[in-house]
């Protein structure tokens, strides 16, 4: 509701001792910059109305000079009137980009994060593995701040990021769709060797040269590569020194993602203060492990959900606990989720947004350009300065053509329904590392229905002679013959991948309106599977309430005191994901 304002309240505020209080001016400014839109936004309507009727040329002329006013206005403020909207509507820019909304306007407003435009200092390092570095880049524009990282390699074998960032480029599509996913912005290299040792704080060489320049750099072994000391400080490494350092790439040149691959580096949207499924799981203190296994059935669902839609067209291949992040709303706040899929609706609150990580081995298939995984391979091998094995020394290894126990069943050229699997599988096997926390836990009925399906042990009419029980009803690590040698080499490591499986339902997909998963005791062994078999976990009485008026699901009950901020609604691969907010703000009228 706004409220007149009389002329001796205009003086008032005019005056320059409240103009010193700036929430106050900007508030001002908001509401006059409104009007002046709806002012001449109405003028304009009003002249269109009275030419459909037959108006001359005198309202003609007038209608014109309302919208030139317009439009100059709009051009003039344009950066103030969506930073007003950002402030009102995305006071939390962590929040709507994890949600997925407003995800373009703040784009444009940091000019597309790429170019480093309003860029922080200093650089803050917030992960490092043998893969490679991770820094966080905070972006400030007139006190509005939003976050990226930046993914450099470690070495020249580090799965390679030119690949990662063109997967990332249909991931960018699917994010219209889930909102488990994260858009990738841009592709860089670094200038030179210096330019390179000054970002990264450990740096490889190989041992054959010391290049001072990406083009002799290219030429070098790499056969062996030592960690070495850097004299650049973390700490101290500035927005300057980023900018100076990187040259953005606008195409793909597939002899330099092999000659170049460790000079790479790609800039992808960040969760600020998310953390991993992993962190939560393994907390040792056991309520907050106790809140965790309240939500861990929905935050599966979610994750199968999509991956299920997805099983032909993407395949992770990496999907752990440490590549899976969830972001936590602020104390109190919750989203209404809505997922669809075929007639069903699942609906249940959460305080948590889920984000699948790190897409350097993963299989996709981008239908609508005509990309994939197998035709990148298709060109790295018709590439000279990509051999030997079309790329396998430069990061591509992941890409073999050809899936086999030997590589875990790690094929980034073709889908495996099968693999992503990785993540229940893990789950399991962290169990053991907490086993003494968990049996001293106060377990309540609902989380033993989860904890017994991937848990809990059951004799298998499917074993082999060496394996008597499965745990639970997932079907992980199969096609490790003991009498082939490869297989039986890395057969005790069969927890990192398994072979492509077929669906349980052979006959098709059950129709999920009238299916009585009572009479279900199937394998888990698809992404499919898993879709189902968490189904009916949340649509359990224990889980679900279908009467709103009935909340003695253990969602309801958990979510009683907590104020749903917005709902939002995933339908599938084929329809856009729509999110609507629990009030709509008046000042969304005019988004820009």
């Amino acid at each position: 509701m706004r409220h007149k304002v009389s002329k001796s309240n205009k003086s008032h505020r005019s005056h320059k001792s409240h103009r010193s209080n700036k929430s106050h001016k900007t508030k001002c400014k908001n509401k006059r910059g409104s009007r002046v839109i709806k002012k001449y936004s109405k003028q304009i309507s009003k002249k269109h109305r009275k030419n459909v009727g037959g108006g001359g040329d005198e309202d003609e002329d007038e209608r014109i000079a309302a919208a030139s006013t317009l439009s100059k206005f709009m051009n003039r403020n344009k950066v103030k009137i969506r930073h007003n909207f950002l402030t009102n509507v995305c006071a939390d820019s962590g929040e709507c980009m994890a949600i997925g909304r407003e995800m373009r306007v703040i784009r444009e407003y940091f000019d597309g994060f790429s170019d480093f435009h309003y860029l922080q200092s200093p650089i803050k390092r917030i992960g490092k593995s043998t893969n490679g570095i991770v820094y966080e880049l905070k972006y400030t524009r007139d006190n509005y701040s939003s976050y990226a990282v930046l993914k450099s390699a470690n070495t020249s074998e580090s799965d390679n990021l030119v690949y990662e960032y063109m997967v990332g480029q249909y991931i960018n599509k699917l994010c219209n769709y889930f909102p488990c996913f994260l858009e990738t912005y841009g592709l860089y290299y670094y200038k030179d060797e210096d330019a390179y040792r000054n970002i990264i704080p450990t740096a490889s060489s190989d041992s054959t040269s010391t290049p001072n320049t990406i083009a002799s750099a290219s030429s070098g072994s790499t056969s062996n590569q030592n960690i070495i000391p850097t004299a650049s400080n973390d700490n101290n490494i500035t927005a300057d020194d980023l900018r100076n350092s990187l040259i953005k790439e606008t195409g793909i040149d597939y002899e330099k993602a092999c000659t170049n691959s460790k000079y790479a580096a790609i800039l992808i949207q960040h969760v600020n203060n998310a953390k991993t499924f992993f962190d939560l799981f393994m907390d040792e203190d056991l309520s907050r492990l106790n809140d965790f296994f309240d939500h861990l059935p929905y935050i599966l669902f979610q994750i199968y959900y999509t991956l299920n839609e997805l099983s032909y067209t993407f395949t992770h291949y990496d999907l752990h606990g440490n590549n899976v992040l969830l972001y936590e709303l602020k104390p109190g706040e919750c989203i209404q989720y809505h997922y669809h899929y075929q007639e069903a609706h699942y609906k249940f609150k959460s305080k948590y947004i889920i984000k699948i990580i790190d897409y350097g081995r993963s299989f996709f298939n981008d239908v609508e350009s005509g990309m994939n995984s197998a035709k990148i391979r298709e060109e790295l091998c018709k590439t000279s300065k990509c051999d030997p094995e079309c790329g396998k020394m430069f990061g591509f290894e992941n890409l073999t053509g050809k899936a086999s126990c030997k590589d875990y069943y790690v094929d980034s050229t073709q889908a495996n329904r099968s693999h992503d699997l990785k993540l229940l599988s893990d789950f399991y096997t962290k169990y053991y590392d907490m086993r003494y926390y968990v049996k001293n836990m106060d377990w309540v009925q609902p989380k033993k229905e989860l904890w017994n399906l991937l848990v809990g042990k059951y004799k298998s009419e499917y074993n082999t002679k060496d394996k008597n029980y499965r745990f639970g009803k997932l079907v992980y690590g199969e096609g490790y013959p003991y009498e082939n040698r490869d297989c039986r080499n890395v057969r005790s490591r069969a927890y990192n991948g398994t072979q492509q499986a077929d669906d349980n339902y052979i006959n098709g997909p059950p129709n999920f309106e009238t299916i009585d998963f009572k009479t279900i005791n199937t394998r888990i062994q698809t992404v499919y599977d898993a879709f189902v078999e968490l189904s009916d976990i949340i649509t359990s009485p224990r889980f679900f309430s279908s009467d709103d008026d009935n909340d003695s699901d253990i969602n309801s009950i958990y979510y009683k005191d907590y104020s749903i901020i917005g709902h939002l609604h995933v339908y599938g691969k084929d329809t856009p994901m729509k999110y609507i907010p629990a009030k709509l703000d008046s000042r969304e009228e005019f988004p820009v």
